[in-house]
């Protein structure tokens, strides 16, 4: 139970008779201080969350271990802690579980009985016929069925042999010094009477049509702690014929003579206390023993089909408990031996209520734990298990900051936070802080971003246009390089023109001067 998820959850108490002084105290320092810090608060306030996450805070159901269970139904049947199907026709006070832990003791007993004749004649079974139990120093308490022709009440139920009643509403859950025994408040005629140790022992007794069936719950704490008709708690079914010696037998659950007679009968109570076994619980009346509800002579019936040992006449009533039954060869075994669809039925209803319950705490509950609701706020959901998604919900006025949703994973943990907060926030709050924040980017980001972007524009600006002038400077000084080039070509090729010229006149004065040599030299 987790009572710290929300302002309407329980809180964990144990029921004490009223005007007692732990009711007092309990009512001063858990009622009146849930009252001032949530009751009369808002949820969220400051006083309430102290009171629900420090003072008084409950378990999350993070690790859970489910109980296991085992039952006895029909005329009988048995399903063990390990889960092992089997049936014992017994008749007497035998030991249904018993703790082999000398620390943390409990014995619950069991008797059973023949059951009664019906038109057909006798019927070759027993069935359960009263509980009793024992914690480690607690009261011994007996939960006997009554006569069938019992109108108002179906069970009764004695404390140190003193019938105790739960006529009135205050007197329906009452605590006896370690156990609590109460009874429903929507059964009316205490068919149903359930039983709880402070040691995590928890029976439910049940009768039906005249037949009393019982679920046990034994907590891990109790794994390889306990002997007795309902096995050893282990997950392990081959030890689960385990005599009071200590003895592991090998027996096959098909066989119900062996089981009888190298078993069940080894559980056998007496009123002398025996080794491995005690002596019986139970409340003998008017000067009877033990022994008178004894009939180790008993020869139940050893098989386990109607088919095979009803006649050929009953084909019909065969083939309906085959269909009516299906798979649970209880409920066939039963019908076979009674001819009676009610006691079947009921059979029936029992085995598949224990199979149903066994399968439940068989799955594993994967819980994240507690997700704390944001202030002004709340969660679209009070589920944590795993698959789980739960939205934070502002109230109205309000805006959420920080993660909006968190989901529960199957390792058992709540998604990483993105924000690492979530947070509800006034929507004027918000609109301040919104354009607190927008200012703040704008002078101390925007502004000086935009002023070093002018500057390196300017810059940039400056740079080109530095560099447009030294291009122009160069192009006009390479002009001026090559008018200077040109020039400079055109006055030597006017020099050269000039000698050349110079060099033509030169050669015809020489040739001028050999003409007329050579015409002097001559002769005529």
């Amino acid at each position: 139970m987790l009572s710290t998820d929300q302002i309407g959850g329980s809180r964990p108490k144990r029921f004490n008779d009223h005007s007692h002084v732990p009711s007092l105290s309990q009512y001063i320092h858990d009622i009146i201080p849930f009252y001032t810090c949530c009751a009369w608060q808002t949820e969220n306030s400051d006083s309430c969350e102290l009171f629900r996450y420090q003072m008084r805070l409950s378990q999350d159901c993070v690790g859970y271990q489910p109980p296991s269970i085992a039952s006895v139904f029909g005329d009988p049947h048995f399903i063990t802690l390990d889960g092992l199907e089997y049936s014992f026709n017994g008749i007497g006070e035998f030991v249904l579980l018993k703790s082999t832990d000398s620390r943390d003791k409990f014995e619950i007993q069991g008797r059973f009985e023949q059951m009664p004749r019906n038109s057909y004649g006798e019927i070759k079974a027993s069935h359960l016929s009263s509980i009793a139990l024992k914690g480690n120093s607690s009261n011994v308490i007996e939960i006997r069925m009554r006569s069938r022709e019992s109108v108002r009440y179906r069970l009764d139920v004695f404390l140190d042999g003193k019938r105790i009643f739960f006529d009135k509403f205050s007197m329906k859950q009452q605590f006896y010094g370690g156990i609590t025994v109460y009874t429903p408040l929507e059964v009316l005629n205490q068919s149903t009477v359930v039983v709880m140790m402070e040691s995590g022992i928890g029976l439910e007794i049940k009768e039906n049509i005249g037949l009393m069936s019982v679920q046990v719950y034994v907590p891990w704490n109790f794994i390889n702690k306990t002997r007795g008709l309902l096995g050893n708690f282990n997950w392990n079914q081959d030890d689960d014929f385990t005599l009071p010696n200590g003895e592991v037998l090998s027996i096959n659950p098909e066989n119900l003579e062996t089981i009888h007679k190298e078993f069940g009968m080894k559980w056998l109570l007496s009123d002398k206390d025996q080794e491995g076994k005690g002596k019986s619980l139970f409340l003998h009346e008017y000067g009877r023993t033990s022994d008178f509800y004894t009939n180790d002579k008993f020869q139940p019936n050893f098989i386990k089909e109607p088919r095979i040992f009803l006649p050929a006449n009953q084909s019909n009533a065969i083939e309906n408990a085959t269909r009516i039954c299906d798979e649970s060869y209880q409920c066939r075994f039963d019908f076979g031996l009674t001819l009676n669809w009610e006691v079947a039925k009921s059979t029936k209803m029992s085995y598949d209520d224990t199979l149903k319950q066994r399968k439940i705490n068989g799955e594993r509950v994967i819980s994240c734990g507690i997700l704390d609701t944001p202030r002004y706020g709340y969660k679209s959901n009070l589920s944590f298990f795993a698959g789980t998604t739960v939205e934070f919900i502002c109230y109205e006025g309000f805006v959420i900051k920080g993660d909006p949703s968190r989901s529960c994973t199957a390792e058992g943990k709540w998604t990483k936070e993105i924000h690492g907060y979530t947070d509800c926030i006034r929507f004027e709050e918000e609109i301040a802080r919104t354009t607190g924040i927008s200012l703040a980017i704008f002078l101390f980001i925007i502004v000086p971003l935009s002023l070093i972007s002018i500057i390196i524009l300017k810059q940039h600006f400056k740079t080109l246009r530095e560099k447009q002038e030294t291009l122009e400077d160069e192009k006009r000084w390479n002009e001026i390089e090559l008018m200077r080039i040109q020039q400079q070509e055109l006055i030597e090729a006017a020099q050269n023109e000039g000698i050349r010229n110079e060099l033509i006149d030169k050669n015809y004065e020489i040739n001028d001067d050999e003409k007329k040599k050579r015409l002097i030299e001559t002769p005529l």
